[in-house]
C-alpha cells in the first residue's frame, strides 16, 4: 500500500514546494500511474530544487521511461 503524490509534504524542514502539472504530451510518453513534480524553495538561498518522481506500479520492458 502506498499514498499518493498528491500527498507528499509541501514543507520539508526549511524547504517550500510548489507543486506543478507535467504537460499532457509528457504524461502521454512517461505512461506512469502516479507522479510528483514540484520546485522547492528556501528562504536565504537563490534558485530552487526541481523534484520528479514517476511511480510505476507494475516494472514492465515496454512501460518505462529508460
Amino acid at each position: 500500500d502506498r499514498e499518493e503524490f498528491h500527498t507528499f509534504p509541501v514543507r520539508l524542514g526549511d524547504w517550500t514546494g510548489k507543486p506543478t502539472k507535467m504537460d499532457q504530451q509528457f504524461k502521454d510518453a512517461l505512461q506512469f500511474d502516479d507522479y510528483l513534480l514540484s520546485n522547492y524553495v528556501h528562504e536565504g538561498i537563490q534558485g530552487n530544487v526541481g523534484l520528479y518522481i514517476g511511480y510505476y506500479s507494475k516494472q514492465r520492458a515496454d512501460k518505462t521511461p529508460h
